[in-house]
């Protein structure tokens, strides 16, 4: 039995569908992240889980037991908002021990749960200060600590790292990422970065305009996103869509590519695929394909098929360098080693890996092989 059970979740503000028919199931001490581009719906179902927004319809349970007119407050659930919602009038130890002080903990247990907490977060030297002298990641952790004090069973974080510096928003990761492992404690985690919810997840639920568009684990959506709008959300940079349309030949099934030039390379589809695309040859499909199988030559194998592209726009990041072409008429992403060099303009040899290729449907949008 799941821990926490969404079952035909709907909410409505006024005639606004905001969630629409979400079922999610979210098994015991899973880390589970809900992910989607801003206005999906992501938070507002946080807030349903939290009881802090009422339901239209559906039914919410936890551990088997209806929830649905249970208070937040009897849920035994933690929240970690965005913007830390610490108590500026209180010192560290004492925004800590506030929620334990009102279930009326005997001292001890409080003095010992606030020592046991900070030194896990490293900020036990921070006690005694006030949330205006801490740094955003400080406080950040002060309100993960005042979470995991209390020892809930479900633990709601909405955009914790959304106010932070890059380095830092790294760093807490890993720290949430390490207090999961250590506590195992159920996690609904909201997040808009699709990095974060890559490196965090257990499973990802991804949200478009109040619709549950796919859930799987993290890899699995990468590698076989369930439609265009998933395969273009996630990753980053995002896959490659490419219009193309199968054709066969005496030898086998086949798609062309054609670059600024308006020269055409004939690619053949892996013979893993042949049997699904007998069915659409002569139809328009969407080629998916992601950057890191679009690469300079190195090898020659049957399931490398290399071309000539224009090189147009170049964005180095350190560790890789991407170089952008017009394909098909679309533009089109590629990885490269940082040490391989090239002009703008100048025609260079593209390599793709046949064997990574996807087919979607355009009129669906929906993925077929």
């Amino acid at each position: 039995m799941a821990y926490l059970e969404l079952s035909n979740i709907v909410k409505k503000f006024g005639s606004t569908l905001v969630l629409d028919d979400i079922n999610l199931e979210i098994q015991k001490g899973e880390f589970l992240v809900l992910v989607g581009p801003s206005g999906c719906g992501k938070s507002t179902l946080l807030n349903v889980i939290a009881g802090l927004e009422t339901l239209s319809a559906g039914k919410i349970k936890m551990n088997g037991t209806l929830v649905n007119d249970y208070e937040p407050k009897d849920r035994d659930i933690a929240m970690i908002f965005q913007s830390y919602a610490l108590y500026p009038n209180l010192t560290v130890r004492e925004n800590i021990s506030f929620g334990l002080q009102n279930r009326k903990l005997p001292k001890s247990d409080i003095e010992n749960r606030v020592n046991n907490v900070s030194k896990q977060l490293q900020i036990y030297h921070l006690l005694d200060r006030k949330p205006a002298q801490l740094s955003g990641g400080q406080r950040q952790r002060v309100a993960m600590g005042r979470a995991i004090s209390r020892n809930p069973k479900l633990y709601l974080f909405d955009e914790p790292l959304s106010n932070l510096d890059a380095k830092l928003r790294i760093e807490m990761r890993m720290e949430i990422k390490l207090l999961h492992q250590r506590v195992k404690n159920t996690v609904v985690y909201v997040t808009h970065d699709q990095t974060e919810a890559m490196t965090l997840a257990d499973k990802i639920a991804l949200l478009n305009n109040g619709k549950l568009e796919q859930i799987d684990t993290p890899m699995n959506i990468y590698k076989k996103p369930a439609n265009i709008f998933v395969a273009g959300f996630i990753g980053s940079p995002s896959m490659n869509l490419i219009p193309i349309k199968l054709a066969q030949d005496q030898r086998e099934i086949y798609f062309t590519l054609e670059n600024e030039k308006g020269t055409e390379f004939k690619i053949y589809v892996p013979e893993s695929k042949r049997k699904e695309a007998i069915n659409h040859l002569d139809k328009e499909l969407i080629l998916g394909i992601r950057p890191e199988h679009i690469t300079q030559p190195k090898k020659d194998a049957a399931n490398l098929k290399t071309l000539q592209a224009i090189r147009l726009m170049a964005e180095p990041t350190g560790s890789d360098l991407f170089y952008s072409f017009n394909i098909n008429g679309t533009t089109t992403i590629g990885r490269y080693q940082p040490d391989f060099v090239s002009k703008k303009n100048e025609l260079i040899a593209v390599q793709i890996n046949i064997d990574n290729i996807l087919f979607f449907e355009p009129n669906t949008s929906n993925l077929l092989f």
